[in-house]
């Protein structure tokens, strides 16, 4: 086996071809994130804020791995820490929610990670200092799992919901009839108050639906920042970088019917959102947000049954995934919890980041008790 350190989007355009193709045959539904087009779509947003590191891997002239990575910067206790991080999966809007390593399965995993830790070690790859994989799922083995010692814990949970029923028969099985009535008395209310009221699905987006969820999302962010201790709900929207990244990725996933945006509409205004990606079988919720003038009626559940109905009808998806965030609305509508963790370790190949990682770690220790006593 060989392998190829790929350093720039522009690089990577090279290989694009049997890059997407082998993906295509190889990742499953969660990792949509991770082609091609999705990734030059985000470049100006990721380039911005981590270097790029693909590994590919080669059985002669044959793709069958790719270790999708970037290096971030970080500066804990006044130092700084070079952390390798599968791309993209940092909390984002538009990051990855589910990282890991793609490998062809008829090939021997040990191989394939042999080669990618050489490919690690060797004088070409970009300097680094630890390892962060967030977002892996718990079921799923650690990337390099025989060979790092790795520290694992649990982070956080993303929700799915089956869209393999009609929406009565699913809220039915998974609602008590008190919740069941208050969702029924919601879309009768906001039927009852605006008669105009619409539904729809939306598979392109133009610069007047774009400006319209922006608004949406921007306002509820900052609606969220005003009422919590935490000043962490910020809006991609309001930065132009990720704002023109996402337009463009729009666009591509038009060409490719992978974009459904669910609108809720009271005079031909939309007032809540879901932004879903599609990738065969699954269909992923990224972005969602209502205006708060309509809060009564609970717009965002409303409008994700309504998603759910037009999933089950189109059968394109058996399931929509409402990713990271544990709030009550997702715990209520969504019965499938995939718990996710994060594993983290030394460069194991460079004896100054196990001095640092070890140094950081117990200045941290000695801060974290001198906060409790």
């Amino acid at each position: 086996m060989d392998y190829k350190i790929i350093k720039s989007i522009l690089e990577l355009s090279k290989y694009k071809d049997i890059y997407d193709d082998f993906l295509i045959r190889n990742i499953n539904n969660e990792y949509y994130y991770y082609l091609y087009e999705n990734i030059k779509s985000l470049q100006a947003f990721l380039e911005k804020n981590t270097k790029i590191v693909f590994i590919l891997v080669f059985e002669k002239d044959l793709l069958i791995a790719v270790a999708p990575f970037q290096i971030k910067t970080r500066h804990p206790l006044y130092l700084s820490s070079n952390q390798l991080q599968f791309i993209g999966s940092q909390s984002h809007l538009l990051g990855s929610n589910y990282g890991n390593i793609i490998r062809d399965a008829s090939y021997r995993i040990e191989d394939i990670d042999k080669t990618i830790l050489s490919a690690l070690k060797s004088k070409e790859m970009v300097s680094w200092d630890e390892f962060e994989f967030t977002n892996l799922k718990q079921t799923t083995t650690t990337p390099f799992p025989s060979d790092i010692n790795f520290q694992v814990k649990k982070t956080s949970s993303c929700y799915r919901t089956p869209t393999t029923q009609d929406v009565i028969s699913y809220i039915s099985s998974i609602m008590k009839k008190k919740s069941r009535q208050k969702l029924t008395r919601y879309k009768k209310n906001i039927i009852k108050d605006y008669p105009d009221v619409e539904f729809k699905t939306l598979n392109v987006i133009d610069n007047e639906v774009f400006t319209e969820i922006s608004k949406i999302h921007s306002q509820r962010q900052k609606q969220k920042r005003e009422n919590s201790d935490y000043k962490g709900f910020e809006s991609l929207f309001d930065n132009g970088i990720e704002s023109d990244s996402l337009m463009k990725l729009s666009k591509w996933l038009s060409t490719e019917n992978m974009l459904r945006i669910y609108t809720l509409n009271v005079k031909n205004k939309i007032i809540a959102f879901l932004y879903c990606i599609h990738m065969n079988n699954l269909s992923n919720a990224v972005i969602m947000a209502f205006d708060n003038t309509y809060s009564k009626y609970s717009p965002s559940k409303i409008l994700a049954l309504y998603a759910f109905d037009q999933q089950y009808n189109e059968k394109n998806a058996v399931e929509m995934d409402f990713l990271a965030d544990s709030n009550l609305f997702k715990q209520q509508l969504c019965p499938i919890e995939i718990e996710r963790i994060t594993a983290i370790a030394p460069n194991p190949f460079k004896w100054s980041s196990k001095v640092k990682w070890l140094y950081i770690r117990f200045l941290k220790s000695i801060i974290s008790r001198i906060g409790r006593s």
